[in-house]
């Protein structure tokens, strides 16, 4: 796996849009650079096929980073993410009995659906300082890495290595 590769196991569909980017605090990876990378990850998260205009979903994305951030550290949501949010929509349930609405709109109920409900307690920050990416820790178990395989090893690798010293 590379730095720029997808990443579709933060838990929820927007905290997958949020994981888009990469590297967020270092020097940011946006995995989402073009019109068939947006295409790639609709398919991944299911909705392939769905348009949507690929500047509206990246500002979505960072105003979601900074609610579900601000919601971690128990800070105040900020009011213009409050208000990107709150624009984008609501989902409509269809006549077979699914989701329809704009890509926005999905992510939106996605993410309200985690902040203002039970699961808010299960947003956690990665903490390999390398990744820093947003998850749901869901399951019995703490969860430290966003992915025991990814960073939760490499964390491990430089500690041992660190101790060997």
């Amino acid at each position: 796996m590379t730095v720029d590769d997808l990443r579709f196991d933060a838990g929820s569909l927007s905290l997958n849009l949020v994981a888009t980017v990469g590297r967020r605090f270092g020097d940011p990876i946006d995995r989402l650079g073009s019109d068939e990378r947006l295409h790639e990850w609709l398919a991944g998260v299911g909705l392939a096929g769905v348009e949507v205009e690929l500047a509206r979903l990246r500002r979505l994305r960072e105003y979601l980073d900074a609610l579900f951030r601000a919601a971690h550290a128990g800070e105040p949501a900020p009011a213009d993410a409050l208000a990107a949010v709150n624009a984008a929509g609501a989902p409509q349930l269809s006549a077979g009995l699914t989701l329809a609405g704009t890509v926005e709109a999905l992510v939106a109920a996605d993410a309200i659906r985690i902040l203002a409900g039970a699961e808010r307690a299960d947003l956690r920050v990665c903490a390999a300082d390398d990744c820093r990416m947003l998850y749901l820790a869901q399951g019995r178990r703490e969860r430290r890495w966003c992915s025991s395989e990814r960073c939760g090893n490499r964390s491990r690798v430089a500690a041992h290595r660190a101790r060997a010293r």
